[in-house]
């Protein structure tokens, strides 16, 4: 018996035809099968009714949700309160239902969009879905998309989502008076973000233009990331099928049929959307569905797009998924490819189609080579021959390694996405990661000969690197096989600046995880290797935003491990390199918020090297510039929770640097406000590790400003916090060498506090296990100059502690002390605050 027809592939070569031709051609292609015959004749039936209707512009939820918006009910919900928000006013029907402006009702002073979820929904398994899904949700930060905040449910019972409200107008209308290339370039973006989400491993499944707004800035910014995987839940039940989130004019086959829906699905939707913005909704071919040959969107013979840029559209929109592109960053890299008169992958690769690119790129020099491939046209046709040859057997095993990679990727994509929130699912997550490791190590050994698929290779590592489940030691060996890879690949072009960008990248995600493990020597030489990649890795262009970008944070990286190696020079020295390269990147093309944020962070560089040299005038003016810059971005983008981090930094610096020069009171605000914006961030994100140690480095500030002001028994409850929260974070990470230090440094300090505030025994026991722990780490991390002042301030509270009950062991630490503060003079890595500590007798 034949396999029986997908139904999606009869329903979208029916929908070709004239309606009077439908019923016999559905009837032969069924060739007999009665129940798949009713099927399809049930589907053309219901989209006849719907197109009427305009159905094929919304999504079914859209159109009930219209239903819900004009309830008389929805105006009574303006002023009500659900969770930390407040309604205000209503915006419209939305998605899944209506859609709200609201505030925050607590201290952050903020505008958030409420999207109100529409009756017959599961609630109680959407909000367990939601909690269990509210980490990775919340890690979407990309500049092109809008965050999901928070969730609840209403007083009436309904579910709600919380999203950052984004002032603008959909990308359908932005786009309409844009060139082709000016709409080529913002799609591009589109694509980064939705490729950002995959590898989080989050499918949109609901991309459509109205989810895509640009703002004021010209940046895009995608809407309702995660709510469909929310409500889009797992069973087979009756139910569940009509709760599916889709809009089916730009709803790929899979998802309409209600089969599995994975990346590719929103490759196909990316498809659908480029094509309206660059042909407008008004053509028939925007609704038409593929064909059942598997083909994309067919364009008419007057078509005014170029073929390169119609088979790019057509590939994206296959109707089988494994005919599409593999995944967003390819099809978004064949735009550029196609920007740049470069040959595409979507069209066959032949001589000639390359040699016309290669004129596009070079018509000068046509004549001159045409000229020189005569001469030698006698051996030309031998070499062809032998080329072609070559080509068949380098296509067969580029296929076996395509195929080879995509089960790796499923491994790291769906497979483990679909056992991650199991409970006890974590060693075999694990498993997984390592077995998917080990299969793209089998295929790096099979590619070493070809390049091409080597720089896959690389991109494919690089993602399973940043999976939330892979663990630092883990992570630092796959980054340093990327690096491997890319140092082969410049190794034959050396001049390649993809290359050397990747290569810095790496570095820079290495000298991080070296630091995190107790090394500052060697994150400073992954550091230096970055800067000076991206320095003599030729000029880069003031437009050229993810060159400069690259440039900027590896200078950025070194500036932060000079500082912790000592070297206040140095630092300062990268920290203006820092601010030079971000000033450069305020140009045309590029989001002026973020470009005016990088140029704020690196102030607070410039401040923290200024700090350590004793210049701290200098330094408070650089924060009180880089506080006013953040103030009045997180005005303009009260929604955006990165703005509050950077405001943390520069709160806690503006502390120290205000102590240090004198304003013991004004400095203690400063920290205050640093905590309350730390645990702010910390309290709607309970388990990001850098939140957690943020706020534990904050409390320990705090708590020393307290004892330093005399009040040592008012630090106490600051130090305990800080050591619990390191200690909670060993329990996630026990290789977490820098909460390691934490634990003994916040020991440290409640162990100096206690001895001031009178409890002698307990203090002086704290004080013994932090020195202990700090001279095993001060030996691990030898170049780390903090570690050892921190050190040197330990023995001395220590010694303190003991005199003159036991003189001779108080000696002794003292003694310690002060060889410690004089290798850092002699080193001339002393700070200027601890030059007194440095020369206590």
């Amino acid at each position: 018996m034949p396999p029986r027809p997908e139904i999606a592939d009869i329903f979208a070569s029916a929908l070709e035809l004239e309606t009077g031709g439908r019923h016999r051609f559905v009837k032969a292609e069924c060739n007999g099968d009665n129940v798949l015959f009713r099927e399809v004749e049930q589907l053309l039936a219901e989209h006849d009714e719907a197109e009427a209707e305009n159905f094929l512009s919304n999504s079914a939820v859209e159109i009930e949700a219209e239903h819900l918006a004009d309830d008389e009910y929805d105006d009574r919900r303006i002023g009500q309160r659900f969770g930390h928000y407040q309604i205000l006013k209503r915006l419209g029907a939305g998605g899944m239902g209506a859609i709200y402006l609201a505030s925050r009702t607590d201290d952050f002073d903020k505008l958030a969009a409420v999207k109100i979820i529409k009756r017959g929904m599961d609630t109680d398994a959407i909000l367990t879905r939601f909690r269990n899904e509210r980490q990775i949700l919340a890690n979407l930060e990309h500049p092109n998309i809008a965050r999901l905040l928070d969730g609840g449910t209403t007083s009436d019972g309904l579910p709600f989502f919380a999203m950052e409200y984004v002032e603008g107008v959909s990308i359908s209308e932005f786009c309409r008076d844009l060139g082709e290339r000016e709409i080529l370039v913002l799609f591009r973006k589109v694509c980064s973000a939705v490729s950002f989400a995959h590898q989080k491993l989050i499918v949109h499944r609901d991309l459509k233009p109205s989810n895509i707004l640009v703002n004021a800035d010209g940046e895009p910014k995608l809407l309702d990331f995660g709510i469909a995987k929310l409500l889009d839940q797992t069973d087979n039940s009756e139910t569940h099928a009509l709760q599916r989130i889709l809009t089916p004019a730009y709803a790929s086959p899979e998802h309409i049929s209600g089969a599995i829906v994975g990346t590719s699905s929103d490759v196909f939707s990316l498809g659908r959307i480029l094509t309206e913005l660059l042909m407008g909704a008004d053509n028939d071919f925007g609704s038409q569905n593929s064909g059942s040959n598997g083909s994309g969107i067919r364009f008419p013979a007057a078509s005014k797009l170029d073929v390169d840029l119609q088979n790019i559209l057509s590939m994206a929109t296959r109707t089988e998924p494994r005919l599409r592109y593999s995944s967003v960053e390819r099809f978004s890299d064949d735009i550029r490819r196609y920007l740049e008169n470069l040959p595409v992958s979507a069209r066959k690769i032949s001589y000639s189609y390359r040699g016309q690119k290669f004129i596009q790129r070079n018509k000068a020099k046509t004549v001159l080579a045409a000229l020189l491939v005569l001469s030698f046209a006698g051996g030309l046709a031998a070499t062809l021959l032998k080329a072609n040859e070559a080509r068949r057997e380098r296509m067969l095993a580029e296929k076996r390694f395509d195929n080879l990679r995509k089960l790796s990727d499923s491994f790291v994509t769906e497979i483990h996405a679909a056992i991650r929130n199991l409970p006890g699912s974590l060693p075999a997550r694990q498993l997984l990661l390592k077995r998917a490791t080990e299969q793209l190590d089998a295929l790096a050994n099979e590619s070493e000969n070809n390049r091409q698929l080597q720089a896959e290779l690389a991109n494919a590592y690089f993602n399973l690197a940043s999976l939330p489940d892979m663990g630092i030691s883990d992570q630092e060996r796959v980054f340093l096989k990327v690096k491997g890879i890319y140092e082969m690949l410049l190794a034959d072009d050396p001049k390649n600046s993809v290359f050397i960008d990747l290569l810095a990248a790496t570095g820079i995600e290495l000298a991080e995880l070296a630091k995190v493990q107790g090394s500052v020597g060697d994150a400073l030489k992954y550091s230096e290797s970055a800067v000076s990649l991206m320095e003599n890795g030729g000029d880069v262009r003031t437009d050229d935003g993810s060159r400069l970008l690259v440039r900027r944070n590896a200078w950025a990286s070194l500036a932060n491990f000079y500082s912790l190696a000592g070297d206040a020079d140095r630092s300062l020295a990268a920290g203006r390199r820092t601010l030079e390269i971000s000033e450069q990147m305020q140009q045309p093309g590029a989001s002026a918020q973020s470009n005016t944020m990088l140029v704020g962070r690196a102030r607070q560089q410039i401040a923290a090297a200024l700090i350590q040299s004793g210049d701290y005038k200098s330094a408070i003016s650089e924060l009180q510039i880089a506080l006013d810059v953040q103030t009045k971005a997180r005005e303009r983008s009260p929604n955006d929770t990165s703005l509050d981090y950077y405001l943390w930094i520069t709160n806690r610096r503006l502390a120290i640097a205000t102590e240090l020069d004198g304003d013991r009171k004004a400095a203690l605000g400063f920290a205050e406000t640093a905590l309350a914006l730390i645990d702010g961030l910390l309290a709607t994100s309970a388990n990001d590790k850098g939140y957690s140690r943020n706020s534990a480095i904050t409390n320990i500030t705090i708590g020393q400003m307290l004892v330093r002001q005399n009040q040592p028994h008012l630090a106490l409850r600051y130090f305990v916090r800080a050591r619990t929260l390191s200690e909670n974070l060993l329990k996630l990470d026990p290789d977490y060498f820098e909460s390691k230090v934490d634990v003994a440094e916040a020991n440290g300090n409640l162990g100096h506090a206690q001895w001031l505030s009178g409890q002698q025994d307990e203090g002086l026991r704290n004080l013994r296990q932090s020195a202990a722990a700090i001279d095993n780490f001060a030996h691990i991390d030898s170049e780390n100059a903090v570690l050892k002042r921190d050190y040197a301030e330990t023995t001395l509270w220590l010694a303190a502690a003991l005199y003159p009950s036991r003189k001779e062991e108080a000696t002794a630490f003292h003694n310690l002390s002060q060889r410690l503060w004089n290798e850092l003079r002699t080193d001339g890595k002393l700070n200027a605050a601890d030059i007194e500590l440095a020369e206590l007798p």
